[in-house]
């Protein structure tokens, strides 16, 4: 498709790629989501991704092999010739419904797996070591493209390099913050409670010299426990959890130990008794009912902590784009109100009105709430609120 004005041919040009780079967010979105709903479901990340990839890929080729078999590739194409960039439109066009069809197959028709393991996650590689063999490589293939391909080239290969480099040894935090099992004598420890559903939702934002660099950039949005963790150092002892025993890859952040169906309400009970702190943040509770009714049952409300997050996780213009990605992620954050409404199931009488962003909310003896914070930006004036003491 020859367009006679170089100015239209632009023009015309830029905005094919403009409609391909949405095009494939929506696709990226989707793909995405559907990892996270499969992941819910009980299969591994991994797999779903690769799957997801391949789906996508698989679409965007269509276009792609239609056109080379129409049109003769090895023969010069006119300076104003719109024809590649329309094969990259369809080729992104085309993958986007793909995706969508892929999420809604792992939404709707793909069926639970009750792949449900105590004990430590599996170690398949010694990630740190196989860090250091790729930092090696990235130093010599940085070299090599220095010298051979020019600095812009030598500079892809770092950051690649890099960013392979720092994912394998995050894998490896990952694994050595679990644990096979838990000392018998155990206290003056933080407990992290939260719905396995949501617990990949990030909302706390870490300090810029607290976050880690994930290759691409800072990561800073991370779940409560990893921002206490990282952000407040030490400053509160160990933060545990009870492990996701469907999960394959422990989450970082709270030192977690994986339990079976049996076990887990004894030795969440024994780590309730025996904590300083016990944290949770605003969200649907529905599948932590039975520890908070433990709690309340046991007196503990005096040591349950409520954190809301720092500060919008977004500026205003991408809120919507956000609660659509909690929706095709199956989230379904609750609102505040609705938030109370639960908690006052378990006889917690949480503040009606939401107290805002950076919130420390805890209980008295008698069930009724407080707020003891509002505004807070920093991990450390979390833990701060935390250790200055309860509402009695």
């Amino acid at each position: 498709m020859v367009v006679g004005s170089e100015v239209a041919f632009w023009v015309l040009m830029a905005l094919l790629f403009v409609a391909a780079i949405a095009a494939l967010l929506v696709g990226a979105v989707f793909t995405y989501s559907a990892v996270v709903r499969g992941q819910g479901l009980g299969y591994r990340p991994a797999g779903l991704a690769v799957g997801g990839v391949a789906v996508l890929l698989g679409g965007a080729a269509i276009p792609v092999v239609v056109t080379a078999a129409q049109v003769d590739m090895s023969a010069p194409s006119p300076p104003t010739d719109l024809t590649p960039g329309l094969v990259v439109f369809l080729a992104a066009l085309t993958g986007a419904p793909v995706a969508v069809a892929y999420w809604a197959v792992v939404t709707a028709a793909l069926p639970s797996r009750l792949d449900r393991r105590p004990g430590l996650r599996t170690r398949r590689y010694r990630y740190r070591a196989w860090s250091y063999v790729v930092a090696g490589l990235t130093i010599v293939a940085l070299v090599w493209g220095w010298t051979k391909t020019g600095v812009v080239s030598a500079l892809r290969i770092g950051l690649v390099g890099l960013g392979v480099t720092v994912g394998l040894r995050q894998l490896e935090r990952r694994f050595d913050a679990q644990v096979a099992s838990l000392p018998a004598e155990i206290s003056g420890h933080v407990l992290y409670l939260r719905p396995f559903r949501t617990e990949s939702r990030a909302m706390f934002r870490l300090p810029d010299v607290k976050a880690e660099f994930n290759g691409q950039g800072l990561r800073s949005y991370v779940a409560l426990d990893e921002f206490l963790v990282r952000g407040a150092d030490d400053r509160l002892g160990q933060v545990i959890a009870l492990g996701n025993p469907a999960e394959f890859v422990p989450r970082g952040g709270a030192t977690r130990v994986y339990l079976s169906d049996n076990a887990w309400t004894d030795e969440l009970a024994r780590l309730a008794d025996s904590a300083r702190f016990i944290i949770i943040e605003p969200g649907r509770t529905e599948s932590m009912r039975w520890e908070l009714q433990y709690i309340v049952h046991r007196g503990l409300q005096t040591k349950l902590f409520i954190l809301t997050p720092p500060g919008r996780r977004a500026l205003r213009w991408t809120r919507r784009l956000l609660a659509i990605m909690d929706r095709l992620n199956g989230w379904q954050p609750a609102t505040w109100s609705e938030f109370a409404a639960e908690l006052r199931a378990v006889r917690l009488d949480l503040v009606p009105d939401d107290p805002g962003w950076g919130a420390v909310v805890t209980f008295r003896r008698d069930g009724s709430s407080v707020v003891l914070a509002r505004g807070l930006t920093m991990p450390a004036r979390y833990a701060d609120v935390l250790l200055k003491g309860r509402a009695d």
